[in-house]
């Protein structure tokens, strides 16, 4: 199964702004929409709105904790095979966890943390809960800096899906049903401006949840940004994605696997 998927429209950036001397990235009221495309034919529509409240900048009051612990406004649709929404909220501490200011941090050994986002995206259909994913990074101390990594678990319709976003000859993210590779992302372009994607996959695999990975994977690392100087002059910047180096590389590029999109391209054709 081959998939592509298309921004077809979008008019979100974030404003960076000064607070305190600090440059803080605030995202207004935007949309952003996805078409997907299966053997030629429109198979569905993704719409993803994000926005943090104006108000929670009065009420912070300069203060950079509260802004900080504001949570995004955030809602998307996607019209597939079903018709699902999707949402975030503050996901609860688990007991083997500590809170911090702005995620969830276990202490794996002396030398690495384990972090995952309080914000857990959470998929409904027919206003139940169908899915719920959440953000995690890996930081492994070295002698003189902290080594990254991230990727993405949701459990999704009964099934525990990992999501590993990778930087080879193009930006990739492996799909996983638990050990078992099910489909691979393909940021068409090199170029982070670029929109295009294709999903390669297996013939049984969840398509609806497939393209909503997709989408998330575009709006979540290469979304562009409003950079304002102080002259009061916007440029649009786009940002090199977080996993975009070699430690991820090393964590988890044998997640990949270029056979498997041979073998899905050739039984496609």
């Amino acid at each position: 199964m081959v998939i592509k998927m298309n921004q077809t429209s979008s008019d979100r950036a974030g404003v960076a702004i000064g607070i305190g001397g600090l440059n803080l990235q605030v995202t207004p009221e935007g949309r952003t929409d996805y078409e997907f495309i299966y053997n030629n034919n429109v198979y569905g529509h993704f719409n993803y709105q994000k926005v943090l409240r104006s108000e929670a900048l009065m009420k912070s009051g300069g203060n950079l904790l509260n802004l900080a612990n504001k949570l995004d406004d955030y809602k998307a649709t996607f019209n597939g095979r079903s018709s699902l929404n999707i949402n975030i909220r503050k996901a609860e501490c688990p007991s083997d966890f500590e809170e911090t200011m702005g995620n969830y941090q276990k202490q794996l050994d002396d030398k690495t943390k384990c972090f995952f986002n309080k914000e857990e995206h959470v998929y409904t259909e027919n206003n139940q809960v169908v899915g719920v994913l959440r953000e995690y990074s890996i930081e492994t101390k070295k002698k003189i800096f902290v080594d990254s990594t991230y990727y993405d678990a949701i459990n999704y319709k009964g099934q525990n899906y990992f999501l590993y976003p990778l930087k080879l000859d193009h930006y990739y993210l492996c799909v996983y049903n638990n050990t078992t590779l099910i489909a691979i992302i393909m940021k068409e372009s090199a170029l982070l401006k670029k929109d295009n994607y294709t999903v390669y996959a297996l013939d049984n695999a969840d398509s609806d949840f497939l393209c909503m990975m997709t989408a998330k994977f575009d709006y979540t690392y290469f979304q562009p940004e409003k950079r304002r100087d102080s002259n009061g002059h916007v440029t649009i910047e786009h940002q090199i994605p977080k996993f975009a180096h070699k430690s991820q590389k090393i964590a988890y590029g044998d997640k990949f696997d270029q056979n498997f999109i041979d073998r899905i391209t050739a039984t496609s054709n």
